[in-house]
């Protein structure tokens, strides 16, 4: 997995599916209003230099969904944005999360 994103409409295997598509596969795929990346790490959808005002993460794998939790935090936090995360006895989630802000007086 890479640290970047990477549209999957881009590159050469974009141009060999924008070859392969009907005019209705085009209107639909634009219709949905979804961008599909390539496989990369969760933490490459959270720009470091940019903190997002609130993120809804659920579903998935749970190890995936702890990383982008973690993620998201560290990204909020660095940006000075307050940061809340609701969980229902996720022990993994607890403890990575102390890894990241043990040293700081963040951690609650």
């Amino acid at each position: 997995l890479g640290n970047e994103l990477e549209r999957a409409d881009k590159g050469f295997m974009g141009l060999l599916k924008g070859m392969t598509m009907t005019n209705t596969d085009r209107v639909n795929l634009m219709n949905r209003s979804v961008v599909e990346y390539r496989p990369c790490d969760i933490d490459a959808f959270f720009d470091s230099s940019r903190g997002v005002y609130n993120a809804l993460i659920s579903g998935g794998n749970p190890r995936l969904r702890t990383s982008a939790m973690v993620a998201q935090t560290l990204c909020a936090a660095n940006n000075g944005f307050p940061v809340v995360v609701i969980h229902e006895g996720n022990h993994f989630l607890e403890q990575q999360l102390r890894n990241n802000f043990s040293s700081t007086k963040v951690f609650k």
